[in-house]
């Protein structure tokens, strides 16, 4: 890949780009500040960038949620539809979270249930 060619928006995705090894993002940084920007140049490419771009969002769930997903896990249309959209917006904590929790609630609710029916039974 030639760096020359890359337009100055595409160095500036390289070089915020974390994940991306080392030995690529060091020479587009450096072919970054080689092609001199003016401030406002930067400053639009930073613009476009925060309005294309969601930062990585690692938390989870709430307590509020997670004790409520426990306690009601019974809607399973309205579930379906919550963690479609956790998956669509990438925001793949809070769906593992979400079906864990879930999850949780059923095991608990089918413990209950059959605790109850067996103290009810004798």
């Amino acid at each position: 890949m030639k760096l020359t060619e890359l337009s100055n928006y595409q160095l500036y995705s390289l070089i915020q780009n974390n994940k991306l090894d080392a030995s690529i993002r060091e020479p587009a940084n450096t072919e970054f500040e080689n092609r001199k920007l003016t401030v406002d140049q930067i400053k639009e490419i930073v613009k476009q960038h925060d309005l294309l771009f969601k930062p990585d969002n690692d938390e989870g769930l709430s307590s509020y949620n997670k004790a409520f997903l426990i306690f009601v896990p019974a809607f399973f249309t309205i579930q379906v539809l919550i963690a479609g959209r956790y998956l669509a917006n990438n925001e793949r904590k809070k769906w593992k979270d979400f079906w864990l929790y879930v999850s949780l609630g059923y095991v608990l609710w089918t413990v209950a249930i059959i605790t109850l029916a067996k103290l009810n039974r004798k």
